[in-house]
């Protein structure tokens, strides 16, 4: 890591001498991207160990149950993620001690009590409609809705972290400790001739989650300056609840794409079909983890040159980024075109099916990465509500194309809806950044 470190610094120096922002996203990405190749690295050892381990029929239940609680713990979080994100990135800026303790403890006290609430009336649920959902479903259920308090906290240590540029450990228990957790403990069962099920499989997941909570709150408690902890917390909790209603749709939109779609086959069709398509999903995450990267980089520090009004460093990072994100996903997209059948073929045989819709949602996030970050550009620079109008229709009509195609082709009908709805509201917002801020995100 710190061989690509000083090549990243020896690069920025003689490419980009004069723009700190560039170098810092290019060294601080270098070191991101290396991170998220690992983590997705072990998110498809973890997918293909749970694939061929568990077998279709478990391997969907596990699937479509995590699919849901992510979308639960999306609401439960009620957009404070990127709202505790935002703030403590302009807190810490600004140095506002006080403000910064308040955001950072108001903001995860409400996410835990609303995620711990609808967990628990989940579990009360289930013990009166478990007689009628499938055995492993119903026991897959049970421990996804333990997993979810804990991956909605672990969430906002995370987008909290990154407000604070610890990046790297940010990020650690979501790319690191679940998925090599999860693929060592099942690999560990299934070599000592231990039967795995998707509820066993969802166990081991609130387990490693449990694990990684713990670390990040104690990452976070070091990386704040010791003048937060002997400040008196201050409290916006108007603005602080107005912009996080806005940001949930923002937040979460992306979430919605990529989730929506493994549930609905699941509802429309069965287990067995989102767990075959999850694979796909999970594959053409693969193709934009630059983007995501990027990203984490990113946010904090647009927020930080929106803050101090600097549009020209602003303009060339986003354009930077824009950038980097295409020249990494057009390769990817080239691979899964060449040898996606054979990538997919090492999840079963079963999985080489969704070849075709794996094509159909890199093909959607290409188009939409040549307009480049507009959705973050427009979350970090206050322009929320104009991001939210966008993503409100966008998660619409991911709905409706997915109940319209779905009955009709499958799995393919279900990536066409995904790729539509990720790539026309980013052309739509890149209009919208070019009118609102003056600049351009766009690759060209």
């Amino acid at each position: 890591m710190s061989r690509l470190k000083l090549l990243m610094d020896e690069i920025s120096e003689r490419f980009l001498s004069g723009e700190e922002q560039s170098r810092k996203l290019l060294v601080n990405g270098a070191r991101d991207l290396v991170l998220k190749g690992l983590g997705l690295l072990g998110f498809l050892v973890m997918n293909a160990v749970l694939a061929r381990g568990l077998g279709v029929e478990a391997f969907g239940h596990y699937a479509f149950v995590l699919s849901v609680v992510l979308l639960i713990s999306m609401a439960a979080r009620q957009g404070m993620d990127s709202a505790v994100l935002r703030f403590v990135s302009v807190y810490s800026a600004q140095q506002k001690w006080g403000l910064l303790k308040g955001v950072i403890v108001w903001m995860t006290t409400r996410v835990g009590f609303v995620s711990a609430a609808i967990s628990l009336f989940g579990l009360l649920t289930l013990l009166f409609i478990g007689p009628f959902a499938a055995p492993g479903l119903r026991e897959t259920g049970f421990w996804g809705l333990i997993f979810l308090p804990l991956v909605a906290l672990s969430q906002m240590n995370q987008f909290a972290l990154r407000g604070r540029l610890w990046i790297v450990r940010a990020q650690i228990p979501d790319l690191v400790i679940r998925p090599y957790g999860v693929t060592l403990a099942v690999s560990l069962l299934l070599l000592a001739g231990v039967s795995v099920d998707g509820g066993d499989a969802m166990a081991i997941t609130a387990v490693s989650a449990a694990v990684g909570l713990v670390l990040g709150w104690g990452w976070l408690r070091n990386s704040l300056p010791a003048d937060v902890f002997s400040a008196e917390a201050e409290r916006e909790p108007k603005i602080w609840r107005q912009v996080s209603t806005q940001l949930l749709l923002v937040s979460g939109a992306g979430l919605v794409l990529t989730q929506m779609d493994i549930v609905m086959l699941g509802l429309l069709t069965s287990t067995d079909q989102s767990g075959l398509y999850s694979i796909a999903s999970r594959l053409s995450a693969i193709s934009i983890f630059a983007i995501v990267a990027l990203g984490s980089i990113g946010a904090p520090m647009i927020a930080s040159l929106y803050a101090k009004k600097d549009t020209a460093a602003l303009a060339r990072l986003v354009k930077l980024m824009a950038r980097i994100s295409l020249a990494t996903l057009l390769p990817m997209g080239a691979l899964f075109a060449v040898g996606g059948s054979v990538i997919l073929g090492f999840f079963g045989d079963q999985f080489v099916a969704v070849y075709v819709p794996l094509l159909v949602l890199v093909g959607g996030q290409t188009f939409a990465a040549c307009f480049g970050p507009a959705a973050l550009l427009l979350t970090m620079t206050s322009a929320e509500d104009t991001a939210a109008r966008i993503l409100l229709f966008s998660v619409v009509a991911n709905l409706m194309l997915n109940g319209l195609l779905i009955p009709q082709f499958g799995m393919l009908g279900a990536s066409i809806a995904t790729a539509l709805t990720t790539a026309i509201p980013a052309c739509v917002m890149f209009f919208a950044v070019r009118h609102r801020l003056g600049i351009s995100p766009a690759a060209f």
